[in-house]
């Protein structure tokens, strides 16, 4: 990330890749690489599970591409 979150998904985007899996990041936390990811076409993929607060999941719905519920039992 040297080069910048820009930066970064600009390469990935040129390189073919067409969304980003960002485990553990708080929500609060997403703006700069969701700009990022919406200027250069690239979804992103954010993880909650069933200990997510309900206002952290509606809010991650609805700002992001995929949101991912995982739940290990």
């Amino acid at each position: 990330m040297r080069r910048g979150m820009e930066e970064f998904c600009r390469t990935v985007s040129e390189a073919g890749v067409s969304g980003l899996l960002v485990p553990d990041i708080p929500l609060e936390e997403t703006d700069e690489i969701r700009a990022a990811c919406n200027k250069f076409g690239l979804d992103l993929i954010l993880l909650v599970t069933p200990t997510t607060p309900q206002v952290s999941v509606s809010v991650c719905v609805c700002i992001v591409c995929v949101c991912v519920c995982w739940s290990i039992e």
